[in-house]
């Protein structure tokens, strides 16, 4: 999507895409994962009364493990200017898998 707000491959859209990314998307649906899954552990009031200490203990920890800025750098500098824009789904969707095991194991700590 960004690919069509942002083209091309050079190091400048490249760097403002990931930045875009880690500034926008990354916390957005860490903070909505973590909520979903205290939300299914502790149940609908409980879950959504522990999610802003939850975001506070976590999110910054899970967001500086460095992990997605290299999948986004990865994909739009390596991805899309070798195999073109239509494999950058498929990357992210690889990278993702491992990632939701990543937000899993955060998730599962309990809150403080």
């Amino acid at each position: 999507m960004l690919t069509k707000f942002i083209p091309g491959f050079d190091v400048k859209s490249t760097l403002l895409k990931t930045l875009l990314g880690q500034a926008l998307f990354g916390p957005t649906i860490t903070s909505v994962f973590f909520g979903a899954a205290l939300i299914s552990t502790e149940g609908f009031a409980d879950g959504l009364k522990q999610w802003p200490a939850k975001i506070k203990q976590d999110l910054l920890k899970t967001l500086s493990t460095g992990l997605w800025p290299l999948v986004d750098l990865a994909c739009y500098g390596v991805v899309q200017p070798f195999f073109g824009v239509s494999w950058i789904p498929l990357s992210y969707n690889i990278a993702s898998f491992f990632w939701t095991i990543f937000l899993s194991l955060q998730a599962s700590h309990s809150v403080k």
